[in-house]
């Protein structure tokens, strides 16, 4: 609801989602900072409502409008209560808030969402009530690595303890041969750190199977059942991490090898940074990817919610120490979630605080996957035009040779782009020969899946004499869109139901354009998708739910369908790609291509 007169707005958050600052409904209103800067909407208020009814909702209301007349309107005001016959109780008088306690709630906002992810598997080693503003005296983080030794070695000795236990066939009670069959399954899967996405062991039957035994070695390993259930290990620190790396914590944990993760939160604004002497601050993230062997993934929560998600549960597959280092810039405990948005947008956007994702274990295999992914869109975006003012350098240097000489001493890589630049030349000569229909792939992916299915229709196309050209989703001009003759979109679901990050930005503005017109347009979409990652009956809804939503909205835009929506389960029996092999088919029988005898035609990326 809309408080017009003080200009502030009020946003009512229901009982189904959990008691975060991050929610997604306040991350989707906070997408166009800019625009609710111009309506003159200066604070953001967020409140909790529970039990709402005929008999409260009035009441609600006025406190509602109440708390936001107040100077320092209280955050997440919880209203609405769960029992019929109680009543509102809050003080909307009492502005006395404790300072401290806000501070806490700032610092804890990326730990409730690791406590979303992980539950009651969240094994946080060391004492986290950090002090986040920068005085150095945060917890040191090898009391929590001492910690984990300790825990570790109590693990192994339990380990031992089942597998002796197994092996001497220690167990002979009604239910000895299941339990012996779930043991054996567990001790697998605790020394498999990427199984953790698969189901789990069932401890609970363990437990009980053991309880029908009756005998010294069964009551040892039930003293200790907790060890059953792998946990996720987390050191929690500030940037005073960051003051001596050679001799701090993070040095001894990444030389460790050992499964351990790091969330180390960084409040520093960037006016802080410019105005500071203080040149002992060193960058982890760059330590950390130096020193190799160590998942590293630089996030901030006002920037990219899907993006936190998507490092904290990378983090806790990868089998080795992770460091993710958490944004979240403000000065005092009175600044709102509108300044510290303002100022981590400012930070992100300038290239302070980039957003990325590195994993080392990618280049392992012939997987052919990116280790590193730069997820910052803006410095995407300047990347792409200094390449394209090199590409420029290049053909200048083509008609002036005095040019090209000097260029060539301040320029190694001259030669190789050169190369490049004809590969690319003789690879659009082959295009303009095979003479057929033109065909755009548009991809939007996170972690390569989708993006390698585009490039694996593209040489298919390429190999059945079209004139294909793949991209990704934001490279496509929402003008140029309404130009093309055949598109096909391929696209991955991030966080709950979202385009990736590369193709958001295409998506919005087809989302919101009510008058395109697509009607010489031929499209099919594909998704990729888990049927079974919400396991709540009413989250089924975000199952590929950026296909359905892309391929309805293009329809109503006119388009005209090239082939039925597909949609990849990573459940099925062959992964999304048993989806695929039934769609792709249909769009070699639209284009009339079924039965054509292929060329052998290998793509070049361009």
């Amino acid at each position: 609801m809309s408080y017009s007169t003080e200009k502030l707005l009020l946003l009512e958050q229901g009982q189904f989602v959990n008691n975060t600052q991050f929610q997604s409904l306040l991350l989707d209103f906070f997408k166009n900072i800019d625009d609710l800067l111009k309506i003159g909407i200066k604070s953001i208020i967020a409140s909790q409502l529970l039990d709402v009814t005929s008999k409260n909702s009035s009441n609600i209301i006025s406190s509602l409008i109440a708390n936001s007349k107040l100077s320092k309107p209280i955050q997440n005001l919880t209203l609405g209560s769960k029992f019929k016959d109680s009543k509102i109780t809050v003080d909307l008088n009492n502005e006395k808030l404790n300072s401290l306690e806000k501070v806490k709630d700032l610092e804890n906002s990326y730990i409730k969402i690791l406590d979303q992810i992980y539950g009651s598997n969240l094994n946080i080693l060391n004492n986290n009530n950090l002090n986040l503003e920068n005085t150095g005296n945060a917890t040191n983080p090898e009391f929590g690595f001492g910690k984990y030794l300790s825990q570790e070695e109590k693990l192994n000795e339990f380990i031992d303890l089942v597998h002796n236990a197994i092996s001497n066939n220690s167990f002979t009670g009604p239910n000895a041969s299941k339990l012996i069959e779930l043991l054996s399954k567990w001790l697998i899967q605790i020394r498999d750190v990427e199984s953790s996405s698969s189901p789990s062991v069932d401890s609970q039957s363990i437990i009980e199977y053991l309880n029908s035994e009756n005998n010294e070695t069964a009551s040892k390993i039930l003293s200790n059942s907790d060890l059953f259930n792998s946990k996720s290990n987390w050191l929690i620190g500030s940037d005073a991490w960051s003051y001596d790396l050679g001799n701090s914590g993070v040095h001894n944990i990444l030389s460790s090898n050992k499964n351990i993760n790091m969330l180390i939160i960084d409040n520093d604004p960037l006016n802080n940074f410019k105005n500071s002497s203080n040149q002992r601050k060193k960058d982890i993230g760059l330590y950390s990817m130096n020193y190799g062997g160590a998942y590293v993934a630089s996030v901030a929560v006002y920037a990219s919610y899907t993006q936190v998600l998507q490092a904290f549960i990378e983090a806790g597959k990868f089998n080795g120490p992770s460091v993710v280092l958490a944004y979240l810039p403000f000065e005092s405990e009175n600044d709102d979630p509108l300044k510290i948005l303002k100022e981590t947008k400012k930070s992100v956007d300038s290239g302070f605080w980039p957003l990325y994702r590195y994993n080392p274990k990618l280049n392992d295999g012939d997987n052919n996957a990116e280790s590193f992914k730069l997820d910052s869109s803006s410095i995407k975006r300047e990347l792409k035009d200094f390449l394209d003012r090199e590409n420029k350098l290049t053909l200048l240097s083509k008609k002036n040779p005095e040019f090209a000489r000097n260029l060539k001493h301040s320029q190694s890589s001259l030669i190789k782009e050169k190369q490049k630049l004809k590969a690319k030349e003789a690879y659009s000569k082959l295009l303009d020969s095979l003479q057929g229909a033109p065909i755009t792939i548009a991809f939007a992916s996170d972690g390569g899946n989708a993006e390698n299915l585009a490039k694996k229709l593209a040489r298919r196309s390429l190999n059945r004499g079209l004139k294909a050209t793949v991209l990704a989703m934001d490279d496509l001009s929402i003008e140029d869109f309404a130009l093309e003759e055949n598109v096909c979109f391929i696209t991955s679901t991030s966080g709950q139901g979202e385009f990736p990050q590369n193709g958001k930005n295409l998506w919005e503005a087809i989302k919101n354009s009510n008058d395109l017109d697509l009607t010489t347009v031929k499209i099919s979409v594909f998704g990729l998708g888990d049927s079974l990652y919400w396991p709540r009956k009413e989250d089924k809804h975000y199952y590929n739910k950026p296909a359905k939503d892309l391929f309805n909205k293009l329809k109503f835009l006119g388009a005209q369908e090239l082939a039925p929506l597909g949609l990849g389960d990573d459940q099925a029996a062959d992964g999304f790609n048993e989806g695929y092999n039934e769609w792709e088919p249909k769009i070699w029988e639209a284009l009339n291509l079924m039965n054509l005898q292929v060329l052998s035609v290998q793509l070049i990326n361009n």
